[in-house]
């Protein structure tokens, strides 16, 4: 099996990402402390991928808590509204028995 493609794709991956230097140099052209993962990019990075995570998080648990309190309990009927109309005292105990026989029958 030939890999003549081999060559020509790896070299130039190999040379343009600072993998190779010269005798005596630092790799990357001394840039390399920014790319460790405990270098001044990597805690940045991370530090930015934690932020991203956190908020992420949560936006979805406070569309989910929107979402639980829109969802409508059971309505309310014409003899709960009668009776906190009565409870108020908007309406005296005659009407409140008055209309209560008019929603019952």
């Amino acid at each position: 099996m030939k890999m003549n493609w081999l060559w020509p794709t790896v070299l130039p991956v190999l040379v343009l990402s600072g993998c190779m230097h010269r005798p005596g140099e630092r790799p990357m052209g001394g840039w390399d402390h920014v790319m460790g993962p405990f270098g001044h990019g990597g805690v940045f990075m991370w530090l930015i991928l934690i932020i991203l995570v956190g908020l992420i998080a949560y936006f979805l648990l406070e569309q989910r808590r929107k979402d639980e309190n829109n969802v409508k309990s059971t309505p309310e009927t014409a003899l709960d509204v009668l009776k906190k109309r009565y409870a108020r005292g908007e309406i005296s105990k005659d009407e409140f028995d008055r209309m209560k026989d008019d929603i019952d029958s």
